[in-house]
């Protein structure tokens, strides 16, 4: 029996039920085309599994519970935050580390508050505005979010995520597409209910965030999850940026949905570009922050034309910078130069699904702002001083690639050639439509070979260090 083993090989089996994915590239592949950024299926089987072995006896159940607790989610309902509440004031409450907020307009509490006051919203009167507010947050979800230290004083990561296709209305318009489709809709439409539900997201969004940064205490991490922009004009409130300045853990993700990022893209001033509001909006005011993930949305690349799309990045922006995670971005002389002034306080970079371009349209040349470029950027070739320790690619899919792997300026008989790895480095060839094709390149492989060298050193002056 599992009981009869060693404690320290009981912990170890706990471990990796909890975390079934590490060492499983297939599974990993898997959970970065999930745009929520984990693998749900994995994490419910596990979680379950330990709930299971929590129930054999009291010891299991003692080790368990600090796990089986550690995270909450409170859904946009008052029934939800009575359950919230009453978890933070059991003895299980100082457990939580994790929080995420649901935040979505359905079920029958808020179908029958909206319906008297669905006039007031399109007509703009003030007389119910806080009967509607109410139907739309909830005052117990209010107070919650506005102050998540007080319920959870152990709280680490708050994750926030609004369920676009599931709101009030929307099957009566018969839309597959859900919100987005059906509000789409109303751009022609007189129907008074598909505007009264565009406000509605407005509202929910506005003061969900609203009630973040009222957060006294400093909250640690931060999710921004399959965000649609154009919508929240929080984002850009002074408020809003003092709370970010705290952050130590930085995380957004754009929602997959073309239709999604078209349509909010346009109605925030028609900026086809979503991504150039980041900078402004927060990557400008995340002066503390120790770890920055960005993932663009994986389906622009198959149906927009702007993708790859290109971020804001400024060399002066998260001076404490000690991990990057990026996905789903083309490689800029922006990014470029973000890296490199950031050489001597990065750590671990993490790229998945990017691509380089190896033509530059605005400049009409050839092999600028390449991989090679980025390396040495990492290599800290001119701050002589580079941090890095990890250094992880994940290429695109090979069934996205078109062609053989192209060899330019290498000969088979040379050294750099046999590390087949640097393959994996992905060019865009072709932007009508999107093209892309691996290279292998005598500067790309120069430069890579620095980056492992520098890694070698900096994990060698580590195990001297211990």
């Amino acid at each position: 029996m599992i009981t009869d083993l060693p404690a320290e090989l009981q912990l170890m089996i706990f471990d990796a039920i909890k975390k079934p994915d590490k060492r499983n590239p297939r599974r990993r592949r898997q959970a970065l085309v999930n745009q929520r950024g984990y693998s749900k299926h994995s994490e419910n089987a596990a979680r379950r599994a330990l709930f299971n072995l929590s129930l054999t006896c009291r010891k299991y159940r003692s080790l368990l519970v600090p796990t089986l607790f550690d995270r909450v989610t409170l859904l946009n309902e008052t029934d939800s935050a009575a359950s919230v509440v009453g978890l933070a004031t059991s003895e299980l409450g100082h457990y939580v580390k994790h929080f995420r907020f649901e935040g979505s307009l359905q079920g029958e509490e808020y179908k029958m508050a909206m319906q008297p006051f669905a006039p007031d919203i399109n007509e703009g009167s003030a007389e119910n505005l806080d009967k509607v507010i109410e139907a739309i947050l909830p005052t117990p979800v209010h107070n919650i979010l506005s102050d998540l230290h007080d319920w959870f004083s152990n709280l680490e990561i708050v994750r926030v995520h609004f369920e676009y296709d599931n709101s009030w209305g929307t099957d009566r318009f018969n839309y597959p597409g859900g919100l987005v489709q059906s509000v789409l809709f109303a751009e022609t439409s007189s129907e008074p209910a598909m505007v009264v539900k565009l406000a509605s997201w407005e509202i929910l969004m506005t003061k969900a965030y609203e009630a973040l940064y009222q957060n006294k205490h400093p909250i640690k991490s931060l999710h921004l999850q399959d965000l649609l922009p154009g919508l929240v004009s929080t984002f850009a409130t002074p408020d809003f940026h003092k709370f970010l300045s705290r952050l130590e853990t930085f995380k957004i993700s754009v929602s997959s949905s073309y239709s999604d990022d078209r349509f909010f893209a346009k109605r925030s001033g028609g900026d086809s570009n979503l991504y150039k509001q980041f900078g402004n909006l927060f990557f400008n005011h995340l002066a503390s922050v120790k770890h920055l993930t960005i993932k663009a949305g994986l389906a622009r690349r198959e149906y927009d034309n702007t993708y790859p799309s290109t971020v804001p990045f400024a060399t002066t922006q998260t001076p404490m910078l000690k991990s990057i995670r990026i996905q789903g971005i083309l490689i800029s002389m922006a990014l470029i130069d973000f890296l490199a002034n950031h050489c001597n306080t990065l750590e671990h970079v993490f790229f998945d699904d990017c691509v380089a371009a190896h033509f530059n349209w605005a400049t009409q040349s050839y092999w600028t702002n390449t991989w090679g470029e980025l390396f040495k950027a990492l290599a800290g070739s001119d701050c002589k001083s580079s941090t890095l320790r990890k250094l992880d690619i994940t290429p695109i899919k090979s069934s996205e690639i078109v062609g053989p792997t192209t060899v330019v300026d290498v000969s088979c008989e040379e050294e750099l050639f046999t590390h087949a790895k640097a393959g994996m480095f992905v060019y865009v060839v072709s932007r009508s439509p999107w093209q892309f094709r691996r290279f292998i390149r005598r500067d790309d492989m120069r430069w890579y070979q620095a980056v492992r060298e520098v890694i070698r050193a900096n994990k060698g002056k580590g195990r001297r260090i211990l």
